[in-house]
């Protein structure tokens, strides 16, 4: 299985926004055929340190960075998505952190790219806890895996990247 993900990962061209796009082909349809999806991955330079402060400590690493405006994330390795599976709801489940170098609240939406309209829904961190600037987590919550466009809101910046979102277990 690890090797048909790894000659599913193909580099394309460049797409709009702060992220230049790979495809990761993992099994799809119900046909179980692979279908495509055009996982973002980072560009351009890492996050500020204002921005990665979390309680006054740096966090998060200087690489995998993607950004709009005063708002930033780090994609996952390959643009996959771990998540876990909620025995109650259902849902894949996975945390998430959001990283401001503008003051405010963050928002998170995500899309579905793959056929289907699955929901989704999404807690995130609020100012008065974390403080107007720096790192804020999320809870994530995907009604399935799939190839997904996740986007951040902050203030006027809207940050989007696609991944790749599938099971993890633990062991």
């Amino acid at each position: 299985m690890l090797a048909l993900l790894a000659l599913g990962l193909l580099m394309t061209s460049c797409t709009a926004g702060a992220a230049t796009a790979r495809t990761a082909a993992t099994a799809g349809g119900a046909s179980g055929s692979p279908s495509p999806c055009p996982v973002s991955t980072p560009s351009g330079p890492p996050a500020p340190r204002v921005a990665r402060l979390n309680f006054g400590t740096v966090v998060a690493s200087t690489r995998d960075w993607v950004h709009a405006g005063g708002l930033w994330a780090q994609v996952p390795h390959g643009g996959i998505l771990g998540a876990l599976r909620n025995s109650r709801t259902h849902f894949l489940e996975t945390k998430f952190g959001w990283f401001r170098q503008n003051p405010g609240q963050v928002y998170v939406t995500a899309e579905l790219l793959d056929p289907g309209s699955p929901s989704f829904h999404s807690q995130v961190g609020t100012v008065p806890e974390y403080g107007p600037t720096g790192f804020v987590p999320s809870g994530l919550e995907f009604a399935r895996g799939g190839c997904w466009r996740v986007s951040g809101i902050l203030g006027d910046d809207h940050l989007a990247f696609i991944v790749r979102v599938t099971v993890q277990r633990l062991p």
